[in-house]
């Protein structure tokens, strides 16, 4: 949320002007370390995760004040922030604990019996900590996971706080552990990776601009 300085009357002209401008996200982004809109994420994950209650739709309104902010709003604004990240300075190892919920059930089984090798996709923006005991406070029920989650040096996290992911991040089970409050499932963190696409982009100019060369030299 956007914090407004008032006169007694009514909010400032230009703070009103950027407090809409910010909201929609239309100014050049600083390098930073964190998401602006992290405390509006709980409500949009429930969106991506395909929650069908209240906050289903994304022209749905987070806020009922001014400016109006939607999910799909958000969404958008954090996208583009995830991009302008500072990346981290080192590796680092990160805990998330969920519990199964049942609007989520299936997609939790999926989760809670992985296997080492395979793929586990998190389309919403996922929360996770430092503090293993932290993330252990939210394993309760009668069935739960603890995600222990290896992060490589040089990715794109929101690490104010707490680590944030991207929508959409892929993670490899690296083996798995049964606890007695929890599942614990190891995770190698696996960002999107653009030096690959520079890789063969550079590869194939070179096989292209030798294969010039070569027809060049015959003629």
């Amino acid at each position: 949320m956007i914090n407004k300085v008032t006169t007694k009357s009514k909010p400032l002209f230009c703070e009103e002007y950027w407090a809409k401008r910010s909201i929609k996200n239309l100014f050049k982004l600083k390098r930073s370390d964190q998401v602006s809109h992290r405390f509006d994420l709980h409500d949009v994950n429930y969106f991506l995760l395909g929650y069908t209650g209240s906050n289903s739709n994304p022209k749905t309104l987070l806020y009922a004040d001014h400016p109006p902010i939607t999910i799909h709003d958000v969404i958008l604004a954090t996208d583009k922030e995830f991009k302008n990240l500072k990346p981290t300075k080192e590796k680092t190892t990160v805990w998330r604990g969920i519990q199964e919920f049942e609007f989520f059930s299936d997609r939790f089984e999926k989760c809670y019996n992985v296997k080492k090798g395979e793929i586990i996709y998190m389309p919403e923006y996922a929360f996770a900590d430092e503090e293993k005991l932290y993330a252990e406070g939210y394993t309760r029920g009668n069935k739960a996971i603890l995600y222990e989650i290896n992060v490589p040096k040089g990715v794109k996290l929101s690490t104010k706080r707490h680590y944030i992911f991207p929508r959409y991040s892929k993670f490899e089970c690296t083996g798995t552990e049964e606890k007695e409050k929890y599942k614990l499932i190891k995770l190698d963190y696996l960002p999107k990776d653009e030096s690959l696409f520079k890789f063969f982009a550079k590869k194939f100019f070179a096989c292209f601009n030798k294969k010039n060369e070569v027809n060049n030299a015959d003629k």
